[in-house]
């Protein structure tokens, strides 16, 4: 999903864009939504610190009311934090536009607030798309880098179907892919850490949503194929969330 967050001090202002958003978003059947509104720096820094998805697109009004610098700091250090996120100006000055750009901050977008709405909103439709079709490409080139002997190799994460704890306990983790199956010394929890759109099915599984074919309620099985001789068990407890990840 793509995480979206507004940052704009005009509070009137501010619940027209996110009403916005909302309706577009839900009248488009988009897998988005907005996760936080806010007028502050700090709420936005606070709450992508406690949240593990990397997606976001920011909605950045420049100018925060109380340090005209507010809206160009936060950018860079969202930035830093989230090099792969979407990042729109709010603007009503040129200048601070021109700054944005002094600052080597990639933007997605630069929405004046002197546009007539119309154009406002079609921007930021636009604007939604392209972060939907950017999401997608650095999802398809993401990764999972393991260590062999004294080299790093890596595999396509759509490669894998899932991770297992090894109950041998020779090895932390069995990885499963496609054609594949191979030890990594890696615990399920750090890999589930750096790989967000990875879902821990079961205590001892880690599977890869996109490449789930089918799931049996009867079994609590998740199935890789067609013939289903590919499985992994779904814990009782994460049925609910599970069930509510593939309706998406």
């Amino acid at each position: 999903m793509l995480n979206i967050v507004v940052v704009e001090d005009d509070l009137v202002q501010r619940m027209e864009l996110v009403s916005f958003i909302k309706k577009y978003v839900a009248f488009e059947d988009l897998d988005a939504g907005v996760v936080l509104d806010t007028d502050s720096s700090q709420n936005t820094l606070d709450f992508t610190a406690r949240n593990d998805s990397k997606d976001f697109l920011f909605f950045l009004y420049i100018g925060l009311a109380s340090n005209k610098l507010a809206g160009i700091q936060l950018a860079k250090e969202l930035r830093t934090k989230f090099p792969h996120a979407d990042i729109v100006f709010l603007t009503s000055h040129v200048d601070l536009s021109l700054l944005a750009l002094r600052n080597r901050i990639a933007s997605l977008d630069y929405i004046g607030k002197d546009m007539n709405e119309k154009d406002i909103q079609n921007s930021i439709r636009k604007d939604i798309k392209l972060a939907l079709n950017n999401l997608q490409y650095v999802r398809k080139r993401e990764t999972f880098t393991y260590k062999h002997r004294n080299k790093f190799l890596n595999i396509p994460l759509d490669d894998i179907y899932y991770f297992e704890s090894d109950s041998t306990g020779y090895n932390p983790t069995i990885l499963y892919g496609k054609n594949r199956a191979i030890s990594v010394p890696y615990a399920l929890k750090s890999i589930e850490k750096a790989h967000p759109r990875l879902f821990r099915c079961h205590r001892s599984y880690l599977v890869n949503l996109e490449n789930i074919v089918s799931y049996n309620y009867t079994e609590r099985k998740i199935y890789f194929d067609i013939e289903e001789k590919i499985s992994c068990p779904v814990s009782i407890r994460k049925i609910s969330a599970l069930i509510q990840l593939l309706k998406k």
